[in-house]
């Protein structure tokens, strides 16, 4: 059943957000190929992952974790985020276009499978 549920989180997850980074994994996985069916880049990507890489896609965070008044802060998101990347991040009211892109450039480059939040 949690292995199922997982599944279905992982395929919303890709659907709705997005995850390809192809600078960040030197070999081509099928889960990188945007032309491949949906339904197959997700099996991909989670017979790679750790159970804890998993669980951490499913764990959210709060905004204030990873900004300085209205600026990305670098040693709160790495406290936070680890190498292990995030699921999502909530009550994050970014007043700029650079705070958010440090962010999202942060946590990509902070999991080995180039997944974004």
């Amino acid at each position: 059943m949690l292995q199922l549920r997982m599944r279905k989180t992982a395929i919303i997850f890709v659907m709705a957000v997005g995850f390809l980074n192809h600078t960040h994994a030197q070999k081509k996985y099928l889960y990188q190929d945007a032309k491949a069916p949906v339904e197959d880049r997700v099996k991909d990507l989670l017979s790679h992952m750790t159970l804890e890489e998993k669980v951490r896609q499913m764990d959210m965070y709060r905004g204030d974790f990873f900004k300085e008044k209205e600026d990305f802060a670098k040693g709160k998101s790495a406290e936070k985020i680890g190498k292990l990347g995030i699921g999502a991040i909530h009550d994050l009211y970014p007043r700029s276009a650079k705070m958010i892109n440090d962010l999202q450039t942060n946590v990509i480059k902070g999991n080995r499978w180039g997944i974004r939040h």
